[in-house]
Order: C-alpha cells, then sequence, then structure tokens
C-alpha cells in the first residue's frame, strides 16, 4: 500500500473493532489512502481517547496529508471537533476536517473521493452527499455543479451503448463501484444508468441492480468512448 493519496482519514470510535472493522473495508476499496482507525477508550473498553486521536492526527500531518475524522456517535465526533480545533492551520498547511456522518457509508464515500486525490473537504462533502441518500430513501444524489470536472469550454460528448447484462452475480456492491468512480473521475465524466445519475458511490449503490440485470448506460465527458469501454469492462466481468 502506497497511501499516497493526499487525504487521509482517522475513523474514531467507542469501539476498537468497529473502527478496525470500517477501515479494512476502506482498505480494500481505496488502497493508497491512509486510514488510521483510533477505537475504544484509554483502558481497551469502549469509549474514545482524545490523545489518541490528537496523536494520530499529529503524524499524519506530519507526513504531509490533509486529514478528514469521522465519528460513530456523539462523544466521538466531539473529540473529532476538538483536534480540528487544535490542529487546523491552513496557513501551515495543516488542514484537518471533521464530519458527521454514518461511519461505514459515510467514511467510504470520502475514502473514494481520497482515492481519486480529493481534499479533505471535498472528502467531507462526499460523506455528507451520503448521508443525504440514505435520508432520502437513496435517491440519486444531484452532483452540484461545481464539482463537475470537465474544465471550462471543454467540449463534451456523450456516449451510450447497447443494453448490457451485469455479470457480477452480486450486483452493483462497493467494489466494482469504486472502481467505476475512479474510472469516472480519471476520465473526467458522468453517467447515467437507467437514465439516473450514476457518478457517485452512493448513486451507483443506490441503483440496486442485481447480477443478470440489463442497463443502459450513458456516458458524458471528454472522451465518453474510452471511459465508457472501461466501465463496460467492470460490468461485464465477472
Amino acid at each position: 500500500m502506497t497511501e499516497s493519496a493526499t487525504t487521509a482519514i482517522v475513523i474514531v470510535s467507542h469501539s476498537r473493532d468497529l473502527a478496525h472493522g470500517v477501515a479494512e473495508l476502506i482498505g480494500q476499496m481505496a488502497p493508497d489512502v491512509a486510514v488510521r482507525p483510533v477505537g475504544g477508550g484509554p483502558d481497551g473498553g469502549l469509549g474514545t481517547d482524545l490523545p489518541a486521536v490528537r496523536g494520530v492526527v499529529t503524524g499524519l500531518l506530519d507526513a504531509g496529508h490533509e486529514v478528514l475524522l469521522t465519528a460513530d456517535l456523539g462523544s466521538a465526533f466531539m473529540s473529532a471537533e476538538i483536534v480540528v480545533e487544535l490542529e487546523h492551520r491552513p496557513a501551515d498547511g495543516r488542514t484537518v476536517v471533521a464530519v458527521d456522518a454514518p461511519i461505514a457509508r459515510g467514511t467510504l464515500a470520502a475514502a473514494v473521493e481520497a482515492q481519486g486525490g480529493g481534499s479533505a473537504g471535498a472528502c467531507a462533502r462526499c460523506a455528507k452527499e451520503a448521508v443525504r441518500g440514505w435520508i432520502d430513501d437513496l435517491e440519486p444524489v444531484v452532483v452540484p455543479e461545481a464539482r463537475r470536472a470537465a474544465e471550462p469550454g471543454t467540449v463534451t460528448r456523450t456516449a451510450t451503448t447497447s443494453r448490457i447484462r451485469l455479470a457480477d452475480p452480486d450486483g452493483i456492491h462497493a467494489r466494482p463501484a469504486a472502481a467505476i468512480v475512479a474510472t469516472l473521475r480519471a476520465g473526467h465524466a458522468e453517467m447515467l444508468v437507467d437514465g439516473r445519475g450514476a457518478t457517485t458511490l452512493m448513486e451507483l449503490l443506490a441503483l440496486g441492480a442485481r447480477g443478470g440485470d440489463e442497463l443502459d448506460l450513458s456516458v458524458t465527458g471528454p472522451a465518453p468512448e474510452a471511459v465508457l469501454a472501461d466501465v463496460v469492462g467492470i460490468l461485464t466481468h465477472a
């Protein structure tokens, strides 16, 4: 693991096992992101350990990362906020952000953004979008105009394909969804699946697509054919 992504993630949880479990999941989806679980109290039981959280954040900042903190419950998020107050000094190149979001869903969305080079602030916004998708009963999230990756003046075209059959028997789950998001980001592209927005991780998972489903894909961007071909390859290989 290279841990080359700009933004690192610190998972603050009352439970050591929960923090490490989320970190393990993130490691599979976003291998270039430095992820540090800080779970449990100083005595090893349930609780939070503010000095431990701060120590991990300081180490990541000293290594040159921006840092995003996610947390599971109120006092864990309070610890994260305190660390932000103590360490956040953008003028000195020390950017620390805390976000209140579902610890698994939100952290995963943030990590995928970090894998693509997103700043701590951008990762926090992705985590909050995950909350919006959950609250809105998994309605597709509209990508804000500010996040659209094509440069001003870029001529975009739309590529479509014949209806494809989804090969993976588990459907579009976290691993292929993360790969698709990375592909779209690299190509400065956006995608619709059966007319629904499918550019972010949460949008893809919200499709509920299952193995054997037939899907219409539409990709828009500077080089949509190449991006579309990569996406089709991900979806049609079990």
